[in-house]
Order: C-alpha cells, then sequence, then structure tokens
C-alpha cells in the first residue's frame, strides 16, 4: 500500500470514500501503538481497543470539522491520542481495583453445604471466567454483576465507544460459552 499524505487521509474520510485511508492508518499507526501499550502493562487486545476508540474519535473529529491539520499531523496526533487513552484506561483500572479491594465480602446466610457447593462452582466459574482476558472480564463483570447498560459500560471504562462496547461483549459471551460447552464436568455441576 502506497504512503497517504494527510490531506489524502482527511479528503477521504470527508468524501466517506475512507476504506484505503483507514488501511492505511491501522497498517502504519497500529504496531506502534501495540508496542506502546504491550511495553506498557498492556495486553494486544488492549492495544486493539484503545487503537479502535483513537482512529474512531480521530473520524469523528474529522467529520465534525474539529480536526485542525495546520496544527496536528494525523500520525502525531493519533499516536498521542491512543497514548493518552491507554493512560486514562490504566488510571481507572487502578481506581477500580483499589474501590474492589475496599469492599467487606459479606458472609453467606445459607448452609454450610450449599456454601460449600458455591464455593466450589464460583471457583470453577472464576478460573474459567479469568481465561477471557482482562477486557472481556471487565465488560462482562459490569452487564452481569453490576447490571449496567452498554452506554453506562462505555462510559465507565472511558475508552470504548458503545458500538465498540456491543461488539467486544457479544463476542466475550460467545467465548464464555463456548468454553462452557466445551466442558461437560462443568455443565454438570452448575447444573447442580
Amino acid at each position: 500500500m502506497r504512503k497517504l499524505s494527510d490531506q489524502e487521509i482527511l479528503e477521504a474520510i470527508r468524501t466517506k470514500d475512507d476504506k484505503n485511508s483507514i488501511e492505511f492508518l491501522y497498517k502504519s499507526l497500529l504496531p506502534k501503538v501495540k508496542k506502546h501499550v504491550c511495553s506498557n502493562s498492556g495486553s494486544l487486545d488492549d492495544a486493539y481497543d484503545v487503537f479502535q476508540d483513537a482512529v474512531i474519535t480521530f473520524y469523528r473529529l474529522v467529520i465534525s470539522g474539529k480536526f485542525d491539520n495546520s496544527k496536528y499531523s494525523i500520525q502525531g496526533f493519533m499516536f498521542t491520542l491512543s497514548k493518552n487513552l491507554w493512560i486514562n484506561l490504566v488510571k481507572k483500572r487502578a481506581n477500580s481495583q483499589k474501590r474492589e479491594q475496599n469492599v467487606e465480602v459479606e458472609p453467606y446466610s445459607n448452609s454450610v453445604l450449599e456454601t460449600i457447593i458455591d464455593s466450589e462452582k464460583k471457583l470453577v466459574l472464576d478460573k474459567l471466567f479469568g481465561t477471557l482476558g482482562e477486557r472481556c472480564i471487565e465488560i462482562l463483570t459490569l452487564f452481569y454483576y453490576q447490571k449496567l447498560s452498554i452506554k453506562e459500560i462505555s462510559e465507565k471504562i472511558g475508552v470504548m465507544t458503545e458500538d465498540s462496547v456491543k461488539v467486544k461483549s457479544h463476542r466475550c459471551k460467545k467465548l464464555l460459552i463456548d468454553k462452557i460447552k466445551g466442558n461437560k464436568s462443568l455443565i454438570d455441576l452448575l447444573r447442580n
């Protein structure tokens, strides 16, 4: 793919003929964002999510006429935006972990046998849940346990758009269901 100028990228986005320009941004910038995120305690999924949100934000700024190409180069703007989105996400995760550590767990009111069975089920599910990756765990926890809407999840996470939360949520649910379906002993345990 040939290198596109900033002006070509902006014009393509404005005229909605942007397939090549978006592809160019992914090929030229995503490797740098992946390297930055992964070298700063992030995963590849985190890097993809951050970059996707940066592309969407940039795209909206261009369409709305708020991107000033006389002040910024697209490459520099996109990389800085991605870095800032990653920093914000790391801060939110740290704050979320601090809040979780301060929450006291209420004792079970069930019988001892029910408590043991519930604990076993929870351990198995937690172990399975833990294989999904940080972002999946965060989204599914907010959706199913905290009963937040897609919009609230998007605001709470602060990096992902509602559309990307929907897509990621769907992928995570499918992955979890596939893992459960692939484990007959787990299905038997959950049914009892």
